[in-house]
Formats: C-alpha cells, sequence, structure tokens
C-alpha cells in the first residue's frame, strides 16, 4: 500500500512529514498502553484485589486487559504498515 492510498495522505513533500508524526503518535500512543498493560497483570495477579474485589470489577479488568493487549499488537502493526512505505 502507498501513502497515497491512505485515507488523509497526499502525496508531496508533505507526505514524509505526515508519516514521520503518524510514526510518532503511535509510538506515543505503544508507550501508553505498554505501561498500562503491566499495571493490570499486577492487579490481576494480586490475590487480594482478587480477593476482595466483585467478580463483576475482576472480569471488566480482564477484558480491559485483554482489549489493550489487542489494541497494543493493532498499534505495532501499523507502525510497522507505515515504516515500510
Amino acid at each position: 500500500m502507498q501513502l497515497a492510498q491512505l485515507p488523509g495522505w497526499v502525496q508531496g513533500p508533505e507526505t514524509e512529514v505526515k508519516r514521520n508524526a503518524e510514526v510518532a503518535r503511535l509510538d506515543k500512543e505503544i508507550q501508553r498502553v505498554s505501561k498500562e498493560v503491566p499495571r493490570l497483570e499486577g492487579k490481576l495477579s494480586d490475590e487480594g484485589f482478587l480477593a476482595k474485589a466483585p467478580e463483576a470489577v475482576v472480569a471488566k479488568e480482564k477484558a480491559r486487559l485483554d482489549d489493550l493487549r489487542s489494541n497494543l499488537a493493532e498499534l505495532e502493526a501499523q507502525i510497522e504498515r507505515i515504516r515500510s512505505l
């Protein structure tokens, strides 16, 4: 896929600037999500939390962790696609 085929991308001298800006944005989001995943993993491995928290809260946190992991994989795939252009 070429940059011109991506929504919002126009061929020209600005293309490299836009690509670098998008890579920076994705990097920032990857860093944010990468910090959140271990925090939730720690929370869900804490026996005290699991014993005291309502089952619905634990289920919600597990779903959130799954979503974050999926989001992280998607972000990493996006950044690799853009870097390869």
